[in-house]
């Protein structure tokens, strides 16, 4: 028996449907995320943060952190769960800038705008001498892509949006096209090492 389709997906201009897994959005940061939190220094700010769980996990462990994302839908999902998010993009002026301790971009959120090159110079700008950026990327060989899709919820069609490299959350109804960064489709890691070097963001050896 097949499995039952996903209420929300994405459906691209070529046709192909992509699922998107809402509940894994709203779902609280797993085991292994955690363990890559630990050693972060504070402030942290989560890029694309959706509703919260990474500003969350931080919080919880008593240092100091805040989120950022376009989405009034989640930025209030995350004021549910008590972690701070400022409803902005990335690119917009953010407190605290050349200070932060560390950058998380996670879930895909490289992909934001379409220019990892771009989003790591951003990233640079806003940390301090010694801050980290943490950036998750697909393992050797991943490819990455660009396309444009609508959100599906049943029979309604929610939104257009552009999708940058690699689907990471729902979107709620958009006036203009948008790019998103998806989910599970990462960019690969050399790709991030060299833009991140053209940005002025060193990566470890």
């Amino acid at each position: 028996m097949s499995a039952p389709s996903p209420t929300t997906v994405l459906r691209s201009t070529d046709g192909d449907v992509l699922p998107l897994d809402v509940e894994a959005w709203r779902r609280s940061a797993d085991a292994l995320e955690i363990e890559l939190l630990e050693d972060l220094t504070a402030p942290v700010i989560d890029v694309g943060c959706g509703p919260g769980r990474i500003v969350e996990a931080v919080a919880s462990s008593g240092r100091m952190a805040m989120g950022v994302d376009t989405s009034p839908a989640a930025s209030a999902e995350a004021g549910r769960r008590g972690a701070p998010v400022l409803t902005r993009s990335i690119f917009d002026p953010l407190p605290g800038e050349r200070r932060w301790g560390s950058v998380v971009v996670l879930d895909g959120n490289i992909g934001i705008g379409g220019d990892p090159h771009a989003l790591l110079r951003r990233a640079h700008d806003l940390l301090a001498p010694s801050g980290t950026v943490i950036v998750e990327v697909g393992a050797p060989g991943t490819e990455s892509d660009r396309l444009t899709v609508r959100v599906e919820r049943g029979r309604s069609l929610r939104a257009v949006v552009s999708l940058g490299p690699g689907v990471r959350r729902p979107h709620r109804a958009l006036p203009h096209p948008r790019r998103v960064a998806p989910r599970r489709r990462r960019v690969p890691r050399a790709s991030v090492v060299r833009h991140g070097s053209a940005a002025g963001v060193r990566s470890p050896s």
